[in-house]
């Protein structure tokens, strides 16, 4: 399991610094797009429909290594009150529940791709293919449930403990 770890880790790593960098590409084109139309009065067609796109794939090819790394904000009043046993019967509740509800969006939002491809729905300035944003919802969410499934294996394998150890 280690191996897997280690390798989905350097994938999610690679990702999250691609995003990284789409979002500073995209936030210097905000800033340029700014300038030449403060200045210039020359905005750069398309520019605040590309950075909400742009914004999307970022978030999209990113969020595994914040699942993986549960860097989500999570409130466990209930399960920290609750003894080791009974707290990791929750948390394989949970994670199941979690999983299966990412699969089924993955499901729901694949069968919509050849319905938007076929429609020829294309975005309103730069004529961006719709289905490629549900190709990209998608990727992120299978993502995240392979980060979910990593994560449930080791809660599976580890052996309940209490609070100051969790």
């Amino acid at each position: 399991m280690e191996k897997v770890r280690e390798f989905y880790t350097k994938v999610c790593d690679k990702l999250a610094l691609a995003g990284g960098i789409i979002v500073f590409l995209l936030c210097l084109l905000l800033f340029v797009n700014v300038v030449l139309r403060r200045i210039f009065q020359m905005p750069i067609t398309g520019a605040i429909e590309a950075v909400q796109y742009g914004m999307l794939f970022a978030v999209c090819i990113a969020i595994g290594k914040t699942t993986f790394e549960k860097g989500h904000i999570v409130v466990e009043l209930i399960v920290d009150s609750l003894p080791p046993k009974p707290r990791k019967v929750l948390q394989i509740i949970t994670g199941i529940v979690g999983i299966a509800i990412f699969a089924f969006f993955v499901v729901i939002v694949g069968g919509m791709i050849g319905k938007v491809k076929m429609s020829g729905q294309v975005s309103s300035v730069l004529g961006i293919p719709q289905y490629i944003v549900y190709i990209a919802l998608i990727f992120g969410m299978v993502m995240v449930i392979i980060s979910l499934v990593i994560l449930f294996i080791e809660l599976v394998m580890t052996p309940a403990k209490g609070k100051e150890e969790n």
